[in-house]
């Protein structure tokens, strides 16, 4: 294992077998040598774990964690713990990168003496012509924090370089047994922490939506109420620094993204829940960029129009079958 590494990549691991070597093979394909490379086998149960250590055996800057299964934010924290890099990456185990992403994000790092450094990324979707997703750049704290709240700005960390400090002398750290926009509870206080925010334009990092056992490739609601319990610590970050009347708009436009589902689906649909949760949110309905219908739906829910708005669910759900 080398020593003092720049870079510490984090890797949480589970069940990920068939996407697992694509992902390390474009780590270790890195045109830029110098990281150190954790991967966090959250208890997988297939074969993952050992591929880990097939690749640790390989190459000596890999490190394996073997854990029970506590979720991506322990595994995440795990990481954390154990990195010593002066910068810190985040990569999903079934997504891969360009073999510039370390070289690029980090040159940008130390020449902008930046404490984040964000990229563009591509969404493969298989089969299809990879879409690339270009995003917005903000210098600005405030700015960003409540791009991050509306959804103009991703809450991901894997397109995304940090100074690991940011971490340490904050006490940043993941909400255990949370798998739920834990991400966009930490970008927010990174962000917040952050003395410079830099973007570079291009596109480092392959984000695969394949993967159906991705914890974001469905709803439940568990998942639900994990959305509505990271807005509440949100809500109380901002208004521990003194954000939250500054944030108020998109604070409410994050409180109605985390219940949309109790107002929107055919399964997960609970009218009386999307009343009782945020509720003074829906002065907002009508900024959320989202399409008519739901804005309509959202509506009708909350005037307690209940009829009306199951109906306008099943018609949704005949028309998409």
């Amino acid at each position: 294992m080398i020593n003092n590494p720049s870079i510490s990549i984090i890797i949480p691991i589970f069940r990920v077998e068939n996407f697992l070597p694509r992902c390390l093979d474009s780590v270790l394909a890195q045109t830029y040598t110098d990281f150190e490379l954790l991967l966090i086998d959250d208890g997988s149960p297939d074969n993952s774990g050992k591929i880990c250590d097939e690749y640790a055996k390989k190459d000596k800057r890999i490190k394996v964690f073997h854990k029970k299964n506590e979720g991506v934010s322990v595994a995440r924290n795990v990481g954390l713990d154990n990195a010593r890099g002066k910068y810190v990456a985040f990569i999903d185990s079934d997504d891969w990168v360009e073999v510039d992403y370390l070289s690029c994000l980090y040159t940008t790092a130390e020449d902008q003496c930046a404490d984040i450094v964000a990229c563009d990324y591509l969404i493969e979707k298989g089969s299809t012509t990879p879409v690339y997703m270009k995003q917005k750049h903000v210098n600005d704290r405030l700015v960003v924090i409540k791009m991050l709240l509306t959804n103009e700005l991703k809450g991901y960390l894997w397109n995304r370089l940090f100074r690991r400090n940011l971490f340490s002398v904050n006490q940043i750290r993941f909400s255990a047994g949370i798998g739920m926009w834990e991400d966009l509870e930490v970008l927010v206080a990174l962000c917040y922490n952050a003395s410079k925010i830099a973007y570079l334009p291009l596109g480092l990092y392959h984000y695969s939506i394949i993967n159906q056992q991705s914890a974001t490739y469905s709803y439940d609601e568990k998942k639900i109420s994990q959305r509505i319990y990271i807005t509440h610590l949100l809500k109380d970050f901002l208004k521990a620094h003194g954000l939250e009347k500054s944030c108020i708009r998109e604070l409410h436009i994050r409180q109605l993204l985390a219940k949309m589902e109790y107002a929107t689906d055919v399964k997960l649909h609970n009218f009386k829940k999307w009343n009782e949760t945020f509720p003074d949110a829906f002065n907002k309905n009508w900024s959320l960029n989202y399409p008519l219908w739901i804005k309509i739906q959202q509506w009708l829910v909350h005037y307690k129009l209940y009829p009306i708005a199951y109906v306008t669910l099943l018609f949704k759900r005949i028309i998409k079958y």
